[in-house]
């Protein structure tokens, strides 16, 4: 949560309990970095509701923790509440242990908190936290998580909480792990532990010559191996001594690859030959793991080889259905101009265009009752039906030169109840001129994704006091924004 976010929000607010909302929404609006440390404002906000309204906060740093893009905001402010209520003398709602215990929810972040102490507070830890820390190790530290977050460059390891929080070992495999973590952490060469079973299978996977390990890869043992190993992704190619995994080695791997890792590595998984079917065959995964269509259709423009439509077709669907729903009437504007078509990111198929364009497809195809515009030199509503499909509706848009927002928002308004703007950078052809905000009727939310570039805190129109919103980036969390903002202007919470 950045500064030029905090100066953003501050207008819109009239308590506490709004403002550190709307905080956390922005951050959630611009996809902020997962592990991207908050700003001081959001701290402050903390401590002081630490003091006077715990419960509340209880709360919604349990509702942080629900999202990716807000972990960091939860684990700092967990440590932040806590501390401020220690030294005040008072007892936490809950119970101090708990909250930090239930902030931290992956390997890495008992090391990722207690590294922020450290940096903030020094090496002295008070007691609840350092119990939060040992209950949260004691559920998070196993062999697999080993493997993956107890990594040499990180500020705290493993070993660092273990030797302050002192963790209660759930088994005798798991005091071996413990043990074998603070003996590797200072440099000692040790044994693997017997009952680590996952690293010596791994071991010995690494202890196969170049040729065993292709022969391996013919056989029936390889999926079995593999996930007896732990074996990742990230490390399949380092195995395979820097050569590109092929249908096999791909093959074997797959039943450990979540939907998402799936969808993100879908252009080599494709390139060595494995079909649609195989790889998403259970588009029921893409609601447990929370996927959302930006991410589905980065993937389905990587992947050109025939037999991949139908699953990414089902995909996209599933991931369709879990944009909230926004109520009322929204005027939807999508930017054309051709200063959005630009990748995404280098290597990627996927151009800003396309992210835009599907973000407000879907915001369309979700709202009760919407209207949807492209714009550029000038503007052409697209009109669409409950139930569209949404390949169909993206195949509609088209390039339509320089941007003139404001025509399009004064042209096409008509007593919508909000209206949503997604462009590029303020610099760019689409804020020739008058601010597009400003076209609307005052009191009417005006929500800006600015997709590719740096917002100017003095734009006119800009001001969450009018009810003026805008945001830097676009991530699929951006969909659940208009609805929990005004929401939280009414003070009805999540959570």
């Amino acid at each position: 949560m950045s500064t030029t976010v905090t100066s953003r929000v501050r207008a819109d607010v009239t308590t506490p309990h709004r403002e550190l909302f709307l905080l956390a929404v922005t951050a959630l609006a611009e996809g902020t970095d997962q592990y991207h440390e908050p700003d001081e404002r959001f701290i402050g906000l903390v401590r002081k509701l630490a003091l006077s309204d715990d419960g509340w906060l209880v709360q919604f740093l349990a509702w942080l923790r629900g999202f990716d893009e807000l972990t960091s905001a939860a684990v700092v402010g967990s440590a932040e509440m806590v501390r401020t209520r220690l030294a005040n003398g008072l007892t936490t709602s809950g119970g101090s242990r708990k909250v930090i215990d239930s902030a931290l929810q992956r390997a890495d972040e008992p090391g990722l908190m207690l590294a922020y102490w450290f940096r903030r507070y020094g090496k002295t830890v008070p007691k609840p936290i350092r119990h939060g820390l040992a209950d949260a190790a004691t559920r998070l530290y196993d062999e697999e998580a080993l493997a993956e977050y107890d990594r040499s460059g990180a500020d705290a390891r493993f070993a660092d909480v273990i030797s302050l929080a002192h963790p209660k070992a759930g088994s005798r495999e798991q005091q071996e792990l413990f043990q074998y973590a603070l003996t590797r952490r200072w440099g000692s060469a040790t044994e693997i532990p017997a009952g680590m079973t996952m690293a010596r299978a791994r071991a010995a996977l690494y202890q196969l010559s170049i040729a065993q390990r292709r022969a391996l890869l013919d056989s029936s043992e390889a999926m079995g191996l593999f996930g007896a190993a732990g074996m990742t992704a990230a490390l399949l190619p380092g195995w395979l001594s820097g050569q590109a995994p092929d249908d096999r080695a791909w093959s074997a791997l797959l039943p450990r690859m979540s939907y998402r890792e799936r969808l993100a590595r879908l252009r080599e998984l494709a390139a060595a030959g494995l079909t649609g079917q195989e790889v998403l065959a259970d588009p029921a995964r893409v609601a447990a793991e929370r996927i959302g269509p930006l991410a589905v259709h980065a993937a389905r423009r990587e992947v050109t080889a025939p037999g991949w439509d139908g699953p990414l077709e089902a995909a996209a669907d599933a991931a369709l259905a879990l944009v909230p729903a926004v109520g009322g009437r929204t005027l939807i504007l999508v930017d054309r101009s051709a200063s959005m078509f630009t990748q995404i990111a280098r290597g990627s198929a996927a151009t800003v265009a396309d992210q835009a364009a599907v973000f407000g497809a879907c915001l369309a195809l979700r709202s009760a009752g919407a209207a949807l515009v492209q714009f550029g030199t000038g503007h052409r509503r697209l009109t669409f039906s409950p139930g569209q499909n949404l390949n169909e509706l993206l195949g509609r848009f088209g390039e339509m030169g320089d941007g003139n927002a404001a025509a399009a928002v004064r042209a096409c308004f008509d007593r919508h109840d909000r209206v949503v703007i997604v462009t590029d950078e303020p610099h760019g052809s689409a804020w020739q001129g008058e601010h597009p905000a400003a076209a609307a009727p005052a009191g009417v939310p005006v929500y800006i994704w600015n997709v590719a570039g740096t917002p100017q805190p003095g734009a006119p129109g800009r001001g969450a006091a009018q009810g003026r919103y805008v945001f830097t980036g676009l991530s699929d969390a951006a969909f659940a924004v208009i609805p929990l903002i005004e929401a939280g202007r009414r003070d009805r919470w999540p959570f």
